[in-house]
This record gives C-alpha cells, structure tokens and sequence, in this order.
C-alpha cells in the first residue's frame, strides 16, 4: 500500500508505483519513505564552475601581477604587465556573473552561496548557503534554468561563451594577439641577426684597424730607435 493505493508486484521489488524511484520490500511492516532531491551532485557541479573560474583568474593574475624585486619595489614584469587585454577579458566575464538571470525565483549566483572575494576577484562557495537555498527556499529546481536559461541566450553558461566569443574565436582579439606578437618576435629575431652581424664586421674592421695601427707604431719605434742610434753614433764621434 502506498499512499493508501494498493500496488501489486509479483516480486518484492516496486519500479511503477512512483516514477522514478524504485522501492525494494524487505519485511512486512509499514515504512515511511521520504523523497528528495540530491543536491550532492548538484553542489559538485557548482564548485567544478567555481574553481574552473577561479583558475581563469589566477592565470590572468599571474600573467599581469609585477612582483618585488630584492628591495620589495614591484618592479619585476610578468608576461602581460601593463597589457589591458588580459583585464578587459576578466571584466567581460565578471559582468555576466552579477547580471540577473532569467529566473523568478533564483536570479543571481550570491542566492547559492557563490560570491565574489574581497581580494584577488576568485569565487568563494558557501556550502552552508547552498543547503539553505535548496532546502529552505526549495531553489533546487531553479538552478538549470538560471544556468541553461529558458532560451539559447539568457542562461548565465550561453552569455559566459557570447561574452568570451569575440576574444577566442579564429579572428579573434587573441588570435590577432598571437599573430601581431609573433610578427613583432620574428621582426625583433631578424633585427638582432642583422646586429649580430653589424657588430661582427665592425669587430673584424676594428680589429684590422687596430693590427694595422700596432704594427705602424711598431715600425715608427724601430725608425726612432735608428735614428736614435745614429745621432748617438755622431756624438760619440765628434767627442773623439
């Protein structure tokens, strides 16, 4: 008897009586079954999101952040010190995380739990909160729709990809990036041949010059040292 409906079954298992839940008799008695949602897998689900995101933001961090040098002066570059682009993507990002969703009910990311951090711009996830929502504000059911939207663009994952799209698509602001920065490598790789080359025939000129010069001072010393001799030469003949 279930709900006071009787339910047969010709074993001890009961697959038909409520959909999708599958009921095993093991003694005869009365029971009380209580079904509710698993939000286990659904908060998994969430902090997968939130540390795929939080990777994005240390990596743009560690690309961008100039680090102390040996007097603690913040002078030792990264790779994208000073570069806007980096930044430009992370707010484009952060912009789609606080604008509302298309749900009545759960419409932004703070209601489960996920907020922003003081410092550093990663997300925290309060696990605490996440329980509340789904348990005492029954916000379970709203989470896909917040994240899948109620259309092909409104859900926060279709706004995330449309957002980042003018930055990773073939043409893109990156793609233009690698290639204006492998332009400008290979340009900066040419030039430093040609110095390399300047710098050897100047050195191979020079060093000519100098040989040239040595050996000039050289016969000059020999020519003073004959005529030094001769004029010493006279003198002692005069003297006699």
């Amino acid at each position: 008897m279930i709900g006071g409906i009787k339910v047969p079954s010709t074993t001890n298992t009961y697959s038909s009586a409520l959909t999708g839940v599958t009921i095993t008799a093991v003694a005869i008695g009365k029971s009380t079954v209580t079904v509710a949602g698993n939000t286990d897998g659904l908060k998994t689900s969430l902090q997968t999101f939130v540390d795929a995101y939080n990777n994005v933001v240390k990596t743009i961090n560690s690309l961008t952040k100039a680090t102390a040098d040996a007097n603690g002066d913040l002078t030792v570059s990264a790779a994208m010190t000073g570069d806007s682009l980096p930044r430009d993507l992370l707010a484009t990002l952060r912009e789609q995380l606080i604008t509302p969703g298309p749900g009545s009910k759960l419409s932004t990311l703070a209601q489960l739990g996920i907020q922003t951090a003081q410092s550093g711009g990663t997300l925290t996830f309060d696990a605490g909160k996440f329980t509340k929502a789904m348990n005492d504000k029954n916000l379970g059911s709203e989470v896909q729709q917040m994240f899948s939207g109620t259309n092909a663009e409104n859900g926060l994952l279709a706004r995330m990809k449309k957002a980042i799209e003018p930055y990773n698509k073939t043409g893109g602001t990156l793609d233009e990036r690698t290639k204006s920065l492998n332009k400008t490598s290979t340009d900066l790789k040419a030039q430093q041949t040609a110095l390399d080359i300047r710098v050897a025939n100047l050195t191979s000129t020079l060093t000519a010059k100098y040989n040239a010069m040595d050996l000039l001072v050289g016969q000059m010393k020999s020519t003073l040292s004959s005529i030094t001799s001769f004029f010493d030469t006279l003198n002692a003949q005069a003297s006699g």
